[in-house]
């Protein structure tokens, strides 16, 4: 038997101090909980252990709460919670880091192990599993593990919030488990229809987020550079550089195809292929008379053509698979569906689903147009709410496929503002409070929400104190209406926090679009650290008690 202490595995013996109290009451408790080869694990954290059982059966739970050292014990799903006198308790997610192997077999272990497990993805915070039974995941027990910071089941997802540290974490559940791809398995449960088809639209993208604000970046920058007049848009470096950063959004239906692939464990080459022929220039922009009727149609830098396409080009494979000798189907499978498949997308699947995407944008801009400040204060003020029931990706995914086709995005533009606005709660929390653990807390929770990711800000400091919430989702709608005033946008892919603000850089006005963003993303931050440092009483929340 072992316990997990801190970062590491060791033995059960005994250890120094703390260690030595901590074992001490082990003794007294096992007695009332079946001895201790009845605990399988035992877990000590600042304040409190927590002993797996085999059988939980047998505990006597009125008496270990008499054990001298215990103030509570908790049992439930088989796993005892005993919370220790003199000690500090931890607050989830934001306790001492954790070895990242450690933290994901834990994690799988509360999801209810490998086999309750689907497929696994992640984006920028959060571990997105797709469970076969949502009830065998032990969430309470998760919530209040070290180094995760809340769980959500949205969109037919179980989604865990581990922060900055989400790729590490990721990786070493992969490393454990068979699932490093997607699996082909179904669900035991009768999933509807929209809970299935969000986490394969957001697998499209998300695996291409990071690249595509990292170019986003660089053409802002280059945008602002040339308009100051420090580099000219005919010089080398810059021909370079912008051609690099366009890169991603032209050959855009190439990462669609990829990440499509992957998702249905497709031959990626194949459909990388189909993706990469719909951005050839010669049948871009360009007419061609094919059966009587004249096609110009243009597909680099879109998401949908390329979406639809792609999925119709793998169950193509899989029925030119399974039906091909297999003395052919190698070459023969690509080569039909380049011949077959590639042009029904150019001269069918194509166009309706650029007509999709209109619509889709005509919906998502319904408010806007009929007014465009109104429409600013309602998603700015309600998108962190969105984020907290984890069904943002509902009106992310529109606004971001808008960006990527290179249209300008307000909606886009105030889903960044709300980084800035719980960035300015939890410094006016930390400023204005006198207590020493929430000051230890708030620190690094607030340089995370500058840098865009607000997990540890919004789950250990604000949501635990209510009315911030609000504070967040005010100051954050207050912000932009005032952007709504002067229009701003979004107008290629940002980045994350500050480094959102190149993405707000308009090319034909860079520098006026600059400050009105910059202006927005400080405004919304004063206004969270006023109204919280004026509101803020360590009482009302017990943070006078440390």
């Amino acid at each position: 038997m072992y316990s997990v202490h801190r970062n590491y595995i060791y033995p059960n013996i005994h250890k120094e101090d703390t260690a030595m109290a901590e074992q001490d009451i082990l003794q007294s408790v096992y007695p009332y909980i079946g001895g201790q080869e009845n605990v399988s694990r035992t877990i000590p954290r600042k304040g409190t252990l927590y002993l797996m059982l085999k059988d939980a059966g047998v505990v006597n739970l009125a008496a270990v709460n008499q054990v001298q050292g215990v103030i509570s014990a908790e049992l439930e799903r088989g796993r005892l919670t005993l919370q220790l006198e003199g000690k500090e308790q931890e607050v989830p997610g934001m306790a001492e880091k954790r070895n990242g192997a450690e933290l994901a077999k834990e994690i799988l272990e509360l999801v209810g192990g490998e086999e309750n497990v689907i497929s696994l993805t992640h984006c920028v915070t959060r571990l997105r599993f797709e469970l076969k039974n949502v009830k065998k995941a032990q969430t309470e027990q998760l919530k209040k593990t070290n180094g995760v910071l809340g769980v959500m089941v949205a969109g037919g997802q179980y989604q865990v919030l581990i922060g900055a540290r989400v790729q590490e974490i990721y990786d070493e559940v992969c490393k454990i488990t068979r699932f490093a791809e997607p699996s082909k398995q179904q669900s035991e449960e009768n999933k509807p229809f929209y809970s299935k088809i969000l986490p394969f639209i957001a697998a499209a993208f998300s695996p291409s987020a990071m690249m595509l604000c990292a170019a986003g970046m660089i053409k802002g920058i280059l945008a602002l550079i040339t308009a100051l007049g420090w580099m000219s848009k005919e010089a080398g470096i810059y021909v370079l550089l912008s051609g690099i950063a366009n890169a991603p959004f032209f050959f855009l239906p190439a990462l669609i195809g990829y990440n499509i692939a992957k998702r249905m464990k497709s031959d990626i080459f194949t459909a990388v292929t189909v993706g990469l022929a719909l951005c050839i220039p010669s049948i871009n922009g360009v007419d061609i008379e094919l059966f009587g009727h004249v096609f110009n149609n243009t597909y680099t830098s879109t998401v949908l053509p390329a979406f639809f396409t792609v999925i119709l080009a793998v169950y193509a494979e899989r029925f030119l698979n399974k039906h091909l000798p297999d003395m052919v189907k190698g070459f023969l499978t690509p080569m039909l569906i380049f011949v077959i498949v590639v042009p029904i997308g150019y001269m069918l699947v194509g166009p309706a689903a650029n007509l999709l995407a209109d619509g889709v944008s005509f919906v998502m801009n319904l408010l806007y147009n009929f007014n465009h400040i109104l429409s600013d204060v309602v998603i700015g003020g309600f998108y962190q709410i969105l984020v907290v029931l984890g069904v943002h990706s509902v009106i992310v995914l529109p606004a971001l496929m808008d960006v990527m086709a290179g249209t300008p995005s307000p909606n886009y533009a105030s889903l960044g503002v709300v980084s800035f606005a719980v960035l300015g709660v939890t410094l006016g929390i930390l400023c204005k409070t006198k207590s020493k653990k929430l000051k230890e807390l708030a620190l690094p929770a607030a340089v995370s929400a500058l840098f865009g990711v607000t997990e540890p800000a919004t789950y250990a400091i604000v949501m635990p104190r209510m009315k911030y919430l609000v504070v967040t989702c005010v100051s954050s709608a207050i912000a932009c209406g005032v952007g709504g005033l002067f229009g701003f946008a979004v107008y290629t892919i940002p980045g994350f926090g500050i480094f959102k603000i190149p993405g707000y850089i308009d090319p034909a006005n860079p520098v006026q679009s600059l400050i009105v963003a910059s202006g927005v993303m400080l405004l919304a931050t004063a206004l969270g650290f006023i109204i919280t440092y004026v509101m803020f009483n360590d009482a009302q929340y017990g943070d006078d008690k440390e």
